[in-house]
C-alpha cells in the first residue's frame, strides 16, 4: 500500500478518537473505546503520530501487548552486575501484524489506539452535530 493512504487513514482515525464531548459520562466511553484493545484488534501507534514515514508501519492486528525482558540470556550475563539486587529489568512490548503486508512489528514502549474496523462502530457512540444537537442513532447505524 502506498504511504500516503496511510497518512490518510492515521489523520482520519486522529481526528474520530480525538472528536469527543469533554468531561461528558458519553466522551469517557468513547475514550475508553479507543485505549482499550485486545489481541486481534486492529489498532494503531500514536506515540510517533506526527512522523509520517512511520505511518505505514503504525497500523496493524495486535498480537500481544507484555512486559518482556530487555535483554537476552547472553547480554544479562554481561550486565546483570550492573543492576546489583535488582530484577532483571523489562519493557512493555506491542507486536503487531502489519496492515501493509502481513509481517510482525514489535514497538518498545508505544502507546496505541484501537481503530474502528465498521462503518456501524461510530453508533457506540454518542454523536453531537452542529450546534451540540445529538445525531439519532437510527440515523448512523
Amino acid at each position: 500500500m502506498d504511504t500516503q493512504i496511510f497518512t490518510l487513514l492515521k489523520t482520519a482515525v486522529w481526528a474520530l478518537h480525538n472528536a469527543h464531548p469533554l468531561g461528558t459520562a458519553e466522551g469517557q466511553k468513547h475514550w475508553e473505546w479507543f485505549g482499550t484493545y485486545s489481541p486481534g484488534d486492529l489498532v494503531m501507534e500514536t506515540s510517533t503520530v506526527w512522523h509520517n514515514h512511520k505511518d505505514p508501519l503504525r497500523f496493524g492486528e495486535l498480537i500481544s501487548d507484555q512486559q518482556e525482558l530487555c535483554y537476552s540470556d547472553e547480554e544479562w550475563e554481561e550486565v546483570k552486575n550492573e543492576y546489583r539486587d535488582q530484577a532483571r529489568p523489562t519493557e512493555r512490548i506491542v507486536r503487531i501484524r502489519l496492515l501493509k503486508d502481513g509481517t510482525e512489528m514489535a514497538w518498545n514502549n508505544a502507546q496505541f489506539i484501537r481503530v474502528p474496523k465498521e462503518m456501524n462502530t461510530a453508533a457506540y457512540f454518542h454523536i453531537v452535530g452542529a450546534g451540540g444537537r445529538e445525531i439519532p442513532r437510527s440515523l448512523i447505524s
